[in-house]
């Protein structure tokens, strides 16, 4: 009896990425979502502030979306303390490092240290998601940012 063997590529499917770099190669996609569009926010003295992220309500469903992803030596010297830098390899876009701290339950680039395996989604499965996220939460953020970015100037007397 034949039986077939197959070897999984995860330079094509991140599922099956066992490097970053394979996991980076996966699922090439062109244009990053950006942090304002996720964003419940005010403005005050021409300063933008995000009052309420809307990924963070979607934390389990972006977990079950991720995959652990080893680093060798180099990339975890490369990428200490420096998700910005991370997200920008992984997803061509710096705003998505707060995911990825998310994801790996850190709340400070500084805690942001040899962490091995870390958690990472592809990047089409993240846009596709959070593509998703922001067309069923844009009229309530397009709402309320309507109204609460309009400058607020502030005097301190």
């Amino acid at each position: 009896m034949y039986t077939q063997s197959m070897i999984y590529n995860g330079n094509e499917n991140p599922i099956y990425s066992h490097t970053l770099e394979e996991f980076i190669n996966a699922g090439d996609v062109s244009s990053a979502p950006t942090f304002d569009t996720w964003c419940f926010a005010e403005k005050s003295n021409n300063i933008h502030y995000c009052m309420k992220n809307v990924i963070d309500d979607y934390l389990p469903e972006l977990k079950s979306l991720s995959t652990h992803i080893y680093l060798n030596d180099e990339e975890l010297r490369k990428y200490n303390y420096k998700p910005k830098l991370l997200s920008a390899d992984v997803y061509g876009s710096t705003d998505l490092y707060y995911l990825i701290l998310l994801l790996n339950g850190i709340c400070n680039v500084k805690e942001f240290k040899d962490i091995n395996p870390i958690l990472l989604i592809s990047k089409s499965d993240m846009f596709s998601f959070i593509s998703d996220i922001i067309r069923g939460e844009r009229s309530s953020i397009e709402e309320y940012n309507s109204v609460h970015l309009k400058n607020k100037v502030l005097r301190v007397e």
